[in-house]
């Protein structure tokens, strides 16, 4: 999990540094958003590469992709990258916003009749194909698909419908590094969200509107904040159930991290140099300070809590035994989950805690 982190992250700087000619000294900011001590839950909790990790690293590369000149490679590649992405589950959020920006580009393309300029007859097959893998993924995923919650209580819609705007506020503040669900943080979480949405609207504008040369950066901009707000919006009609709190689960920091660096990539593009540096200023202090934001007692928690179940089962070999002496759940539904089997599988090729 800690390598992908690494290449999301670089490829992080790689989209920056396709969009605006170089790295400079306040890119720090993206390993800062990337590799911040706040998403301790996706190492200490169940490793599953799938759940953040792969989806943040395939977004970067969605944007990477969409910096590339020639339309035949560029169109096609992201639909692959999205195709990839709506199949790890939790980027399926790709097989929305992706489609969107190409429907979006074709529309603009079409208002110019680029198939009057040189090369334009390409550049609408490679979009037409791109188009048609993100549509086959998106059918290929939803074929049999089963709604399941996995939490009991889920209930939609909410009794009270303004909390979900409430648990959306709380996702974004928390991974700037606000702790907490007061009224504070809640604001501050707000004004993000809103930044967020009116930057993603403007980029959608802009890509249909564009009559210069093409700019990449507000395709990027589209699909990073759309992605965010896109997951934000789902796990709050998900998630608002348990309550306010679990707005700011650790694990789900991975999924906020392309709108973030969304917000980062579009203070670049401000054309005041004065007003540009200053809020680069911010945004870096904000990552500097939310990155030493952990939280050592709960990943200890963690931590501690796995050791003492692991030599517990050595003991019983009985996982309810071994949940009762360690005080702690390696697992919430062992049976439904097929725990015992898997950790049968792992004794048996002298894996994970069986290795001697």
């Amino acid at each position: 999990i800690g390598g992908v982190m690494c290449a999301a992250c670089g490829a992080a700087l790689a989209v920056k540094r396709q969009l605006f000619g170089s790295l400079a000294w306040h890119d720090v900011v993206i390993p800062l958003i990337i590799l911040t001590g706040l998403q301790w839950e996706l190492y200490a909790n169940t490793p599953n590469v799938g759940h953040g990790a792969m989806p943040l690293l395939l977004v970067m590369l969605i944007c990477l992709a969409w910096t590339i000149r020639r339309p035949m490679v560029r169109y096609p590649l992201v639909g692959l990258l999205t195709f990839c992405a709506v199949f790890t589950g939790f980027g399926v959020f790709a097989g929305i916003i992706v489609p969107a920006a190409l429907v979006l580009e074709l529309l603009s393309l079409v208002r110019r009749k680029i198939w009057l300029e040189h090369g334009g007859q390409w550049e609408l097959i490679g979009l037409g194909i791109g188009l048609l893998i993100c549509v086959w993924a998106v059918l290929g995923f939803m074929s049999d698909y089963v709604f399941s919650p996995a939490i009991a209580g889920f209930v939609f819609p909410h009794t009270h419908p303004n909390l979900y705007v409430n648990f959306m506020a709380l996702q974004f503040a928390y991974i700037l590094g606000a702790q907490g669900i007061g009224l504070a943080t809640t604001l501050f979480g707000a004004a993000a969200v809103l930044l967020s949405i009116c930057i993603c609207a403007f980029c959608g504008w802009r890509i249909f509107w564009h009559d210069r040369p093409r700019n990449m950066v507000w395709h990027v901009l589209f699909i990073a904040t759309g992605f965010t707000l896109l997951f934000s919006a789902n796990s709050a009609v998900g998630r608002l159930c348990l309550g306010l709190e679990a707005a700011q689960a650790s694990r789900y920091l991975p999924l906020l991290m392309p709108g973030v660096v969304g917000l980062y990539l579009a203070a670049l593009t401000i054309p005041r140099p004065a007003l540009r540096n200053s809020v680069i200023l911010v945004a870096l202090l904000i990552a500097a300070v939310a990155t030493t934001r952990s939280e050592p007692e709960s990943s200890a928690l963690y931590a501690n809590g796995k050791r003492a179940w692991v030599v517990a089962y050595h003991q019983c070999h009985d996982i309810f035994l071994s949940d009762q002496k360690a005080n702690f759940q390696v697992y919430p539904d062992a049976q439904r989950t097929r725990l015992k089997v898997k950790l049968q599988y792992l004794k048996d090729h002298n894996l994970s805690l069986f290795r001697q």
